[in-house]
């Protein structure tokens, strides 16, 4: 594993929180392997560095180059918001391998909300990101509260492996928020 140097606030505040889910999903899907990596969250170049971290770990975990492209997409996208609707000292990026999936998590440290809800323009530059995350996941969980902001995208392995334990994590994210869960 490799884990840069500890984040305060809502970071530090959740990892607890992450280890119980990573666990749960431990005992739902078998957890193989992990990586955390802590980005700075008020660098445009933060997005670039979570998708290579995720791109170098792909290679070395071996996921079949279909996962890789949409697990790179998702990482970018969630990465961004962390860093343009979250800015702060740090923002973490967890990657998890299990038996049937792999699993990105992005934790901010910024105040409660999310990205605009304004209307999308056809030449707009924003406001797709979620919706391509939901389109690419097999299922995602977005969580926000005063401490930071948890999303959770999972991309499965084949389509029957994709309602692997969600009550599970659904239960764990509940105390920080509203929970929305989109397959």
């Amino acid at each position: 594993m490799l884990v840069g140097q500890a984040t305060s606030g809502c970071a530090m505040s959740l990892l607890p929180k992450l280890s119980k889910i990573a666990r749960q999903l431990d005992g739902v899907s078998s957890l193989q392997a992990r990586e955390v990596w802590h980005l700075p969250g008020t660098s445009h170049r933060a997005p670039g560095l979570a998708r290579a971290h995720v791109a170098e770990t792909c290679r070395s975990w071996q996921l079949p180059a279909e996962v890789k492209e949409d697990l790179l997409l998702i990482v970018s996208e969630l990465a961004t918001n962390a860093v343009v609707h979250a800015p702060n000292a740090s923002f973490t990026v967890s990657f998890l391998l299990t038996a049937d999936a792999a699993h990105v998590v992005v934790i901010d440290q910024g105040i409660c909300g999310s990205p605009s809800d304004a209307p999308l323009t056809p030449d707009g530059e924003g406001g797709r990101g979620v919706a391509l995350v939901q389109a690419l996941a097999s299922r995602f969980v977005s969580n926000s509260s005063e401490k930071g902001t948890v999303a959770w995208a999972s991309v499965a392995f084949t389509s029957a492996s994709a309602s692997y334990g969600w009550s599970d994590l659904e239960e764990s994210l509940a105390p920080l928020g509203q929970v929305s869960l989109a397959a």
